[in-house]
């Protein structure tokens, strides 16, 4: 994967150092204003030494903000500090941000003089208990923000909190008052909404941009790159492969390349990451570059995952920037297209526009980097890597969403809902979730990598699961899991997202045996069965087998006794308290059969279709009972399936019923 990010980085930079600073500017999206109801700002942040005053002017973001201010993100890693001209953070620009880039610049530079101008005019030192990161910050009397502002006094009034606690709090508070000041006077004098969004701030000196002095280009060269070659030695590059001046360190790089919390990672078990990866200087800065370039234009999310879309080139495709990023774009639509059904929508709009590209679609493979750079820290963190993904594996992804969703319109009713992808395998498989963090992402990026790779998926995991979020639904524990709460206010809402997630996980198993990821056993034939067409056709699409079929079937009377129930006021169908999410073994279904026949007559309701139903299930359980192969969890998941399909007929029916009345 290294190799194919240092060859898109190589491709942005067409060998000319001049590209590296705006390839490595931060892309921030353009949201619509009509959409969002705000603005995105840049405020221009203007200081005037002559007159020791601060001015600052709204500039609407566009496409090119980034760029034109040299947006490259804050500097790297919680303990650095801060000193980029251009920032989204308005706490470092009141504080740190002036000074440390003071102290970065060399004594010659015109840059470093206008600086030290405006720290002695307009900035302010508290004691020398505070740490050097926070000593210094605007003086808001001076400014003219706040009369008579004392920032020693709010020192002294955090003081006590800071004892109780630790030092580190009093600091942060006292930048976080001041910036709270500083942004309450930003958004008065420049009428700003509340909701408007200032994505960037940027310094100006009187006249001139920090951004576009060359002194303070330098100096973001050489954080990215100078520095890191200063002590470097002669070694073999690991991905050119040629003996130059290189170096181990990729503190600088956005993405982790290898593990370096274990010693058992080090080479040769030393404790030491010289030897892991080795970079020349080319390389390096095409990594760094490249890296930039995924960031800007190759991310994607599968629900709350999200990931790098990467190409790895297979022979010599010759592209120039427009051409990569026509390619960028068509892999991410095509990629997008097996994540959701907008998605393949999307696609198929602009299929059109992929065609001159057509010619290189098969010569190359993608790396789907999966992510995790939340957190406190905001530290980048590699949740899973998917290796040599072909395009054509997307294709076939695409055709099966695209067969599931017919399949599922005959069978239910036509719905967006039965075309299974990837986002709809996210939301039928519960992980567990502490505030918004997943705490098992491993088991369903296990998922994705086997259908991506056309590796067996287990069954009875995935109906594990299926269970586990009826159970969800049922006993309305969202809040633990990744499982959004029904929408709607209607009490019926769970039972209405447990018939549909059934329904939807037996398409997710035909969309996984259309794609290859199952091995499932033989379907039943129903010639011999005395169903109605519709039911035999549902069970040989869905290739049930005799088990399966008896508690489909089983399921189906279910549906036929909480429908009774429900007509007579019992809204939370108590017939569906017989389901053990558990499990249910042999001898409980013996149980639920005899509970199932009673309620049956007793709600009047055991007419000759549903008496033929129970028949043909009784035949099967006797048939069956004494080599009986399905799980106790997988009982449950058919007989679940069975309640869903007859509900969802009954509502599609009733539905129907009204719109012919209207």
């Amino acid at each position: 994967m290294l190799t194919a990010i240092r060859d898109i980085g190589t491709r942005v930079l067409g060998g000319s150092d001049d590209q590296l600073l705006n390839s490595l500017t931060i892309d921030i999206e353009v949201k619509d204003k009509e959409k969002t109801g705000h603005e995105q700002l840049v405020v221009i942040v203007k200081f005037d030494t002559t007159n020791c005053t601060v001015s600052f002017k709204p500039q609407k973001l566009n496409e090119n903000s980034p760029k034109r201010f040299l947006w490259v993100g804050n500097a790297s890693g919680p303990s650095s500090f801060q000193w980029l001209a251009t920032t989204n953070n308005l706490g470092f620009l009141c504080s740190q941000t002036i000074p440390s880039l003071y102290d970065r610049l060399d004594e010659k530079s015109p840059l470093k003089q206008k600086i030290r101008n405006i720290i002695e005019k307009c900035y302010t030192s508290f004691s020398e208990d505070i740490s050097k990161r926070y000593r210094f910050i605007w003086d808001l009397d001076k400014l003219g923000i706040k009369e008579g502002f004392n920032p020693l006094e709010l020192e002294e009034a955090l003081k006590a909190e800071s004892e109780k606690r630790n030092a580190k709090l009093k600091e942060q508070k006292l930048v976080a008052e001041v910036s709270k000041i500083v942004d309450e006077y930003i958004r008065k004098q420049l009428f700003l909404d509340k909701n408007d969004e200032i994505v960037l701030y940027t310094i100006k000196i009187d006249e001139n941009f920090i951004c576009d002095d060359d002194d303070y280009k330098d100096l973001i060269y050489q954080d990215k790159v100078g520095e890191i070659f200063e002590e470097s030695k002669e070694a073999i590059c690991s991905v050119c492969g040629r003996k130059q001046i290189s170096t181990p360190e990729t503190k600088r790089m956005e993405f982790k390349y290898y593990n370096t919390d274990k010693i058992s990672f080090s080479s040769g078990v030393t404790g030491k990451f010289d030897k892991n990866y080795i970079l020349c200087e080319e390389c390096y800065k095409s990594t760094l570059a490249g890296e930039s370039y995924i960031k800007n234009n190759m991310g994607t999310r599968i629900g709350s995952f999200p990931l790098y879309v990467i190409p790895d080139f297979l022979f010599g495709v010759d592209l120039d920037n427009k051409q990569l990023d026509k390619l960028s774009e068509q892999i991410v639509y095509s990629f997008n297209s097996a994540v959701t059904y907008e998605g393949l929508e999307k696609f198929l709009d602009k299929v059109n526009e992929f065609k001159e590209l057509e010619n290189i679609q098969d010569n190359y493979v993608l790396n789907l980097l999966f992510h995790d750079s939340g957190g406190a820290s905001q530290q980048f963190k590699v949740l899973k890597l998917i290796k040599d993904v072909s395009p054509s594996r997307i294709r076939e992804m695409r055709i099966a969403t695209s067969r599931v969703h017919d399949i599922g319109n005959k069978l239910f009713g036509a719905s967006k809902a039965w075309a299974i992808e990837l986002d709809k395998i996210y939301y039928l498989i519960p992980l567990r979730k502490r505030r918004n963090d997943i705490l098992e992402p491993a088991k369903l990026l296990e998922v994705y990598d086997a259908i991506f790779s056309k590796n067996p998926v287990s069954k009875e995991f995935l109906i594990n699961k299926f269970v586990e979020l009826a159970s969800i639904y049922r006993l309305s524990r969202y809040n633990v899991y990744n499982i959004p709460a029904p929408k709607m206010e209607s009490n019926n809402a769970s039972d209405f997202n447990l018939i549909r997630a059934m329904l939807q996980s037996n398409l997710c198993i035909l969309y996984l045996d259309i794609l290859g990821n199952l091995q499932g056993g033989e379907p039943m034939s129903t010639e011999k069965l005395t169903l109605s067409d519709e039911i035999k056709e549902y069970i040989k699409t869905v290739k049930y087998g005799e088990q399966e079929t008896a508690m489909f079937l089983l399921g189906y009377l279910v549906a036929e006794v909480a429908r009774a129930q429900y007509k007579e006021g019992l809204s939370r169908k108590p017939i569906l308290d017989k389901m053990a999410y558990q499990g249910m073994n042999k001898s409980k279904l013996v149980i639920l059969t005899a509970e199932i026949f009673e309620k049956l007559k007793q709600y009047k309701v055991l007419g000759y279709d549903n008496e033929k139903i129970f028949a043909q299930f009784k035949m099967l359980l006797d048939k069956n009972i004494n080599n009986w192969k399905l799980s106790d969890i997988m009982n449950v998941f058919y007989i679940l399936s069975g309640y869903a399909y007859r509900t969802n007929k009954i509502l599609t029916k009733s539905n129907t019923e009204v719109e012919g009345n209207d």
